[in-house]
């Protein structure tokens, strides 16, 4: 009799077992449910590049990284669920970095027709240019004509530097000399460059430049606005990320992320009132 009742034992023992087993596949699929319609390859987080170009990203002497950036990387990230890292990049390396796929996006470009035909972007502020000079330095007049014979720095492939040459070409059929343009490969280094006194001038976003100026000190900013433009974030061509990004920045202006992500940075008349994919091109 006790062989008995210990053979009916083991035996709902292993019955129990075997329903546990016939579930537990199930259990070990069953994954956290992405927030908000992200696509599942990117359930990992996503990667960002950092360029060192206040306000935007800020990176200090310890590595801490800050800016509006890398705010709305985290509230993008919060929005979806999921994590989200950091890796210093210059600007094209971060364009590149995003054609491999080393990288989800990449902040801050201008969706020019040329980019259009490599990358899909998706909008969320806008900004214009002036120039940094040194603050001894005489002014820079309101024309595009006042800039006519300085030495003017660009980053490397930046947006500007078609207007630059543009600029250098209205100098010359005016009889005027032409502008030198001088290419860097950041916007440390064009600042550097204009502080040594190796160029006049720096071509810096309206947002950079009242930053710089106010931060560092010895620069001003001077010379004519030019080259308006909503940035973006830069995706791989039709990416699938695209249409949950609009949402997210769309869902951010909706709630006041938005918004005070930009006061934070002094930055309220960068807003823009909604985001759009591959807006027109600049």
């Amino acid at each position: 009799m006790k062989n008995k009742m210990l053979a009916i034992g083991l035996a709902a023992v292993l019955s129990v077992g075997a329903l546990a087993g016939c579930s537990s596949p199930q259990n070990a699929s069953s994954k956290t449910e992405l927030k908000n319609g992200l696509p599942e390859k990117y359930a990992a987080g996503f990667t960002v590049p950092i360029i060192n170009y206040p306000p935007y990203s800020i990176v200090d002497e310890t590595g801490k990284v800050s800016g509006f950036d890398y705010d709305f990387a985290q509230a993008i990230s919060d929005y979806f669920g999921v994590k989200f890292e950091t890796k210093n990049a210059t600007f094209e390396e971060s364009l590149l970095g995003v054609s491999r796929g080393s990288y989800s996006w990449a902040p801050a470009a201008s969706a020019t027709t040329d980019r259009k035909k490599t990358y899909s972007f998706v909008s969320y502020f806008k900004d214009g240019y002036k120039l940094v000079v040194q603050d001894s330095a005489p002014e820079i007049g309101n024309t595009t004509l006042d800039m006519c014979g300085h030495s003017i720095a660009d980053v490397t492939g930046g947006y500007t530097l078609k207007y630059l040459q543009d600029f250098s070409k209205q100098c010359t059929d005016a009889g005027k000399s032409a502008i030198e343009i001088k290419t860097f490969p950041d916007q440390g280094a064009i600042q550097l460059a204009v502080k040594s006194g190796r160029v006049d001038a720096a071509a810096l976003t309206l947002a950079n430049g009242s930053y710089t100026v106010g931060k560092s000190g010895g620069l001003k900013v001077t010379g004519p606005v030019f080259a308006p433009t909503v940035e973006c974030f830069t995706l791989k061509k039709d990416s699938d990320l695209r249409e949950p990004m609009m949402k997210a920045m769309n869902a951010l202006i909706e709630n006041g992320t938005y918004a005070k992500i930009l006061k934070k940075y002094g930055l309220e008349d960068a807003a823009i009132p909604k985001s759009e994919i591959d807006p027109e091109a600049n």
